[in-house]
Order: structure tokens, then sequence, then C-alpha cells
């Protein structure tokens, strides 16, 4: 199921590798999530595992509508540096 699940993200962003920067972000968000129950002293209880479970979904949603929203801008505009496509998306609306 796990392995179904990423193979249609591979088909819909039509990258691997950007599949893997998805997949990559999610230890790293971990890290922070450990990290600052550990210093400012929290219990990790059944609200570390919901806060776990909140910040990789809002994470991963929103870095899918990012990729989304750059391959658009690749296809509007093909000639386009790949750096002025990233700071547009990057830039508040």
């Amino acid at each position: 199921m796990f392995l179904q699940v990423h193979f249609i993200y591979a088909i819909g962003l039509e990258s691997l590798k950007k599949l893997f920067s998805i997949i990559g972000m999610i230890p790293i968000l971990l890290i922070g999530v450990f990290l600052t129950f550990y210093l400012f002293d929290f219990n990790f209880d059944q609200g570390g595992y919901a806060s776990l479970i909140l910040l990789c979904g809002i994470s991963v949603n929103s870095a899918l509508y990012i990729i989304n929203d750059y391959n658009n801008l690749k296809i509007q505009y093909p000639k386009r540096e790949k750096k002025v496509c990233i700071l547009e998306l990057l830039t508040p609306k």
C-alpha cells in the first residue's frame, strides 16, 4: 500500500527527484518535533503523536501544492529560468 501511494505520487509529479524531495522532508520534520519536545521539556504523549501526524500532513500537502504550481509555471513559461519560477512561487500573492 505504501509503495502504491508513492508510485501514484511519482506519476502525478512526473519526477522521482521531486517525490524523493518530499519523502526526504519528513525525517527532518520529525527531528524538529522531537527537538522541540526535548528542549522545552514537554511530555511526549498523545499530543506529541497528534502533532507528528498533523505536521507531516500539512507539510507534505503544502509541498505538493508548491511543486504543482512550479510545474504549471514551467508549462506556461517554458523559457523562464528555474530561479525566477522558484522566486515567483515563494513570494506572497
